[in-house]
């Protein structure tokens, strides 16, 4: 049986009360007009708090030749108490999972030195120019993904189980090219 490590902690959250950023799920404010409880833990953060069992499992080394192939699950809260296991697997590489006490998990990822696994499969983009910002720049709302979600003709529900009607959604200049995690 391989090596297992654990580290538990209790998420924080700097600067989940900004006002200055108005779409930003990581503060409190858009969050909740977004349906959530709170703003949300950065999974860049929970990878960080993720590093130091990294390092103990694989050495420095990995700073210079590792990898990481992670994937955000669920909502992470300031307050949550979560648990960081990295369980090792074949080939040499880690199981890495953040979990609250609810048992399911925030992060999910596996972690190595050399090549990743995944390496053979990656396509790099052949757009390689920056994209300007539009401008105005469009605010995401709760409003505005309900709206995406309802037919604006005969306003029922747009559900992939049952299609209410065949009424193409409507073309909108605010439909966000990217997250408003992104920003």
């Amino acid at each position: 049986m391989g090596r297992k490590l654990e580290r538990r902690l209790t998420a924080y959250l700097d600067g989940a009360d900004r006002d200055d950023q108005p779409e930003n799920i990581h503060t409190d404010a858009v969050a909740r007009e977004m349906g959530y409880r709170g703003g949300l833990v950065y999974g860049t953060t929970v990878y960080a708090w993720a590093t130091p069992l990294i390092l103990e499992a694989l050495g420095e080394d990995w700073l210079r030749d590792g990898w990481a192939d992670l994937q955000v699950r669920r909502p992470l809260y300031a307050g949550d108490d979560l648990t960081i296991r990295l369980e090792e697997a074949d080939g040499g590489a880690f199981e890495l999972s953040a979990v609250c006490e609810d048992g399911r998990p925030r992060l999910l990822g596996t972690v190595g030195r050399g090549r990743g696994p995944w390496l053979a499969d990656h396509v790099r983009s052949q757009r390689l120019e920056v994209e300007p910002h539009p401008d105005p720049r469009p605010r995401i709302t709760l409003d505005l993904l309900l709206e995406a979600r309802t037919c604006h003709v005969c306003r029922q529900s747009r559900s992939t189980a049952t299609p209410a009607c065949s009424t193409p959604p409507r073309p909108t200049s605010a439909a966000p090219s990217r997250t408003a995690a992104g920003r």
